[in-house]
């Protein structure tokens, strides 16, 4: 099913992608900190670029947006059972994040310009068609989920990869963390398990 975006953004398919493994019942609850139960209804966000020649690597070289996709959704379910929390829900009521495997936002999507020209004259307000929500749009205790990505192919074959990390429950440093971590995945790498989260 498409969607439509703003700019030269279209949304192609949004699905919630959910840990490998299921989490273990001593771990479904994870209590708020003061400080987490402080933070403002934000998420922190980064955009990773690669161009098309970075992404011969990646599954063999294959260059299909399906398999690389698949491939990525794969990694990812991986990932989600070490950052376990990511796939859970707030609940409001007790200051915890019910770890409930329900899963985390991967939003497909074609960018209809060149890699090239946006890295070469950019231009920051335009960059949040790239990301899968607006950081600054807050996120309802209880609502939406606690991470969410964006994959944007581009014409020439490169991609944006856009992440939000609600900021209730991680800072910056853990969502590169994170973002580390499922790089590894990718390689096919064992990943370190999760330090920063709440």
């Amino acid at each position: 099913m498409d969607y439509t975006c703003n700019g030269g953004v279209k949304i192609i398919s949004k699905e919630l992608i959910k840990p490998s493994s299921p989490t273990p019942n001593h771990l479904k609850n994870l209590k708020l900190s003061l400080l987490d139960q402080l933070s403002p209804p934000v998420y922190i966000s980064l955009i990773f670029f690669y161009e098309a020649d970075e992404l011969k690597g990646l599954i063999d070289g294959n260059t299909d947006h399906a398999q690389i996709c698949q491939h990525l959704k794969q990694s990812l379910s991986n990932t989600l059972t070490l950052f376990y929390p990511l796939a859970g829900k707030i609940d409001p009521d007790n200051f915890t994040i019910d770890c409930n495997d329900n899963g985390v936002e991967f939003i497909e999507a074609r960018a209809q310009a060149r890699l090239k020209d946006i890295l070469h004259d950019p231009k920051l307000d335009q960059f949040q068609q790239y990301l899968p929500v607006d950081p600054l749009g807050g996120i309802y205790r209880g609502e939406g989920t606690l991470f969410m990505l964006q994959i944007n192919f581009f014409d020439c074959g490169g991609i944006a990869i856009g992440a939000c990390i609600s900021h209730i429950v991680a800072d910056g440093s853990s969502l590169v963390e994170f973002m580390n971590a499922w790089a590894s995945t990718c390689r096919g790498q064992k990943p370190k398990p999760a330090k920063n989260l709440v």
